[in-house]
């Protein structure tokens, strides 16, 4: 452990090669860059790692703060982790590779900066959430937990979302993967790309039809359509799950692929798929599994 006072002008170095935990308790008054290298560290005094002019960067370690403090964090590689209550960093956590696990509180206000390629941020589990941070920066984002997102979202890359909720008008420019139950209520917040929303697992009920009109891709998981108004952007089924598509909203765009096309005549849905599917309608056709023949609701076309 390190109990004693460290001080200077320069930076400093901590990695822990045992599989012990290495605590941090000293008041520390060093003032250079400290970088967090390996092993499961804990620091529980506000000044573990000196003046918070300077910042501290973690490179592959699992790094737990388990005390309030005024430090600039800044994540490569590895873990963080904030246990010291409902606090969470007032100054903006960048976010460079690793995964940031913040606490559950009511309303977070922390922002990310996201940079190199990008990371996770997980929102602790207690019960609804807001966060109104928001994100800048280049890189791509991982966000979970059980958050209501009330703030723009405006970095340069793709978005993952597993259980957070959108709810703010968002300019990120990249790829929106959904990896849990989603409800799509509003258009405008799937950032600015035209590229077919990635649906990975869970179940998306699509209620708004997205901005753009870019369509779906279902790797695994449900898509549920109940738009008023039809999809006619191209949906396409695959990635090596079995996927479901269902609903009594229509869909009407197109779809292609080398070998064929299939396309719902009465159904009003347009597929691309590359495997087996369950499709099912609901009040007009159940229809169980499609593979190489064609179903009354369905016309092979080469």
């Amino acid at each position: 452990n390190l109990d004693g006072l460290i001080s200077g002008s320069g930076g400093l170095e901590i990695g822990n090669e045992s599989r012990d935990r290495l605590f941090i308790r000293g008041n520390n008054t060093y003032s250079g860059i400290t970088y967090v290298t390996s092993g499961q560290i804990f620091s529980t005094s506000s000044t573990a790692f000196g003046g918070p002019t300077e910042g501290t960067i973690v490179r592959g370690a699992n790094l737990t703060v388990q005390a309030p403090t005024d430090e600039q964090f800044r994540i490569e590689e590895g873990l963080l982790s904030f246990q010291a209550g409902e606090f969470v960093p007032s100054e903006p956590l960048t976010i460079a590779g690793g995964t940031v696990n913040l606490p559950f509180r009511e309303h977070h206000t922390t922002s990310v900066i996201v940079d190199g390629n990008g990371g996770a941020i997980r929102f602790g589990f207690g019960g609804n959430s807001s966060w109104t941070g928001g994100s800048s920066g280049v890189g791509n984002l991982e966000i979970s937990g059980n958050i209501d997102i009330d703030s723009p979202l405006t970095h340069d890359g793709d978005l993952v979302i597993s259980r957070a909720r959108l709810n703010a008008i968002n300019s990120y420019t990249g790829k929106t993967i959904i990896t849990n139950d989603f409800e799509i209520d509003r258009s405008d917040v799937f950032g600015t790309s035209t590229t077919p929303i990635e649906i990975n697992e869970g179940s998306v009920t699509v209620h708004v039809v997205p901005n753009g009109d870019r369509g779906f891709h279902l790797r695994r998981g449900t898509l549920d359509i109940q738009t008023a108004e039809p999809i006619n952007g191209k949906i396409i089924l695959g990635g090596g799950f079995e996927a479901n598509i269902r609903g009594d909203g229509t869909s009407g765009g197109p779809s292609s692929r080398p070998e064929a096309i299939i396309k719902a005549w009465s159904c009003k849905i347009a597929l691309q798929i590359d495997r087996i599917v369950d499709l099912i309608h609901i009040g007009q056709y159940m229809i169980g599994r499609y593979h190489d023949g064609v179903d009354p609701c369905f016309k092979l076309i080469p």
